[in-house]
């Protein structure tokens, strides 16, 4: 019986993870049919507490930018003074910005989803043990 309590509380927390996999899938996938592609150049990275956050500048129908990108941080800094990446603008808000990369766009939804599937095939093991 106890098997079955926790192989259901595993079970569960597969459901959770594939369904928040799920809604962050469409938030990234909604935020790239709604963006636009801009050049930005790495302008400086200040720190945050342990990690380091890439400022950009970019230029938007004529109008130059200076932003943080909402969707990184690392330590150690894996952006550097000068470099150019490209990068998600939000073109009802230009000042919000999101660097381009499979890590931050899939990265999210692919680790969640691995571990759905992981506590799935580890409720059903739970199921299968004998008490």
């Amino acid at each position: 019986m106890k098997n079955i309590f926790w192989a259901i509380i595993v079970m569960l927390a597969s459901v959770l993870l594939g369904y928040i996999a799920y809604q962050e899938y469409k938030r990234e996938t909604k935020l790239v049919e709604s963006s636009i592609e801009v050049d930005a150049e790495v302008i400086d990275n200040i720190r945050s507490g342990k990690m380091y956050h890439p400022i950009l500048t970019y230029t938007y129908k004529d109008v130059t930018y200076k932003g943080q990108a909402s969707n990184e941080g690392s330590n150690p800094s894996i952006y550097f003074v000068g470099e150019h990446v490209t990068a998600y603008l939000n073109s009802n808000n230009p000042s919000e910005i999101e660097i381009k990369s499979f890590m931050n766009q899939m990265g999210k939804p692919f680790i969640l989803l691995f571990f759905s599937i992981l506590c799935f095939f580890a409720s059903i093991r739970l199921f299968q043990m004998k008490e």
